[in-house]
C-alpha cells in the first residue's frame, strides 16, 4: 500500500470486540486499481491477550481474476526499556541470507546463516532472509523480558534491521 493515499484505503470494520478487531479492504475503486491493477480482498484480524498480539491476513484474489502479484508484511520495532541497545540479547533462526548486488537488490543468490543467539553489541544489521521454516521466531530479551515476533504461516521472506544508531529495533517485514 506504499504509495497509496490513507483517504483512498476504506477498511470496512467486520468484527470489533475489547479483545479483537477484524477489518476487510476492497480493493476494487478505480483510484487503488490505478496503483495495482488486481482485484483482490484483505483482510486483517488483530487479537490482544495479556502476553500477546495475534495479526492475521488474508489475501483473497478477486474470482476469475487469477493471481495477485503482492508482497506484504509488517514493521514491528522492538526495545527492550532501561536497557541499552548493546546488551539486548538478539536470537535469529537459521536461515539463507539473501545476497544482494550493489544497489541493494536481491541477486537471486542466498548463503547460509546459521542464526544468532548473542548480544547486539555494536552489530548493525539490514539483512533480507529467506526462512528455512514455516514457522519461525525472532527475539530480543533482556532486563528480564522477552520479546518474540513468531511468524506462524504464509511468510516466506524476513527482513532484520537493527541500526546500532537507534534505541529500537525492526525485526521483520
Amino acid at each position: 500500500m506504499h504509495g497509496v493515499p490513507w483517504s483512498h484505503l476504506a477498511w470496512k470494520v467486520t468484527e470489533a470486540r475489547q479483545d479483537r478487531l477484524a477489518a476487510r479492504l476492497d480493493w476494487t475503486r478505480r483510484e487503488l486499481l490505478a496503483v495495482l491493477p488486481y482485484r483482490h480482498r484483505m483482510e486483517l484480524a488483530v487479537t490482544l491477550c495479556p502476553d500477546t498480539l495475534t495479526m492475521e491476513t488474508t489475501m483473497v484474489a478477486s474470482l476469475g481474476t487469477g493471481p495477485v502479484p503482492v508482497s506484504f508484511g509488517f514493521h514491528p520495532y522492538l526495545g527492550v526499556p532501561g536497557l541499552p541497545r548493546a546488551q539486548w540479547r538478539l536470537t535469529l533462526p537459521p536461515m539463507q541470507k539473501l545476497v544482494l548486488d550493489r544497489h541493494g537488490i536481491p541477486t537471486g543468490e542466498e548463503e547460509p546463516f546459521g542464526g544468532l543467539d548473542a548480544c547486539l553489541g555494536e552489530r548493525d544489521l539490514d539483512d533480507g532472509f529467506a526462512l528455512l521454516e514455516e514457522e519461525t521466531s525472532f527475539s530480543i530479551v533482556g532486563a528480564g523480558r522477552r520479546i518474540s515476533v513468531e511468524l506462524l504461516a504464509g511468510y516466506r521472506y524476513a527482513q532484520v534491521f537493527t541500526p546500532k544508531d537507534r534505541t529500537t529495533s525492526r525485526s521483520s517485514r
